[in-house]
């Protein structure tokens, strides 16, 4: 056990009647993104730490997951899984715009169209997006790291076939992603 926290306070969800669960922080610390079922289903929200305010950024009949702000603020990465059951998962962008108040970010795009592709990361400069995806390539389904570029474009594999690669994270400069293997980090 680890000590207690001192003034907790709870900042979402005050009657515990939904879940809601931390992704990720928005631009310069003063927002968190976050997923939740409050709506009936998982969908992007964020929080503004100020004010207490909250944002929806996907209103759809499907599960989103993660979600990050480009280093600019600009757009929004966010996996979306199908509504099917066994429904493959994608990386879309929107931009962090809701023009029409239809609680979805404006101009979304579906990025990823092969196999289940999770946790899209940008890159420190905005300019390519890492994500994992689990494909059957090869006869069996391997657990992946792909980079692409921020529209897509360029898909390639960082890591190789025939291993669960699982949690990442780009390192500071843009050049390299650490991500884990048999419960050991590599870069």
């Amino acid at each position: 056990n680890g000590p207690e926290l001192q003034n907790e306070t709870r900042i979402t969800n005050p009657n515990g009647e939904w879940s809601d669960l931390a992704l990720s922080a928005g631009p310069e610390g003063k927002s968190l993104l976050f997923r939740s079922d409050r709506d009936g289903n998982m969908d992007v929200y964020e929080l503004f730490l100020e004010d207490g305010t909250i944002q929806r950024w996907t209103n759809t009949p499907n599960n989103e997951h993660h979600a990050e702000y480009s280093p600019d603020g600009q757009k929004i990465v966010v996996d979306q899984r199908s509504g099917a059951v066994n429904g493959k998962t994608d990386v879309w962008i929107m931009d962090a715009v809701d023009a029409d108040g239809d609680g979805n970010g404006d101009n979304p795009i579906r990025l990823t169209t092969d196999g289940w592709n999770y946790f899209g990361k940008w890159s420190p400069d905005g300019q390519s997006i890492a994500f994992r995806t689990d494909r059957n390539i090869g006869g069996g389904v391997n657990s992946q790291i792909f980079i692409m570029d921020a529209d897509g474009e360029n898909e390639s594999a960082v890591t190789g076939l025939g291993f669960w690669d699982t949690a990442f994270a780009w390192r500071s400069n843009g050049e390299e992603i650490i991500f884990q293997r048999d419960s050991r980090f590599r870069a």
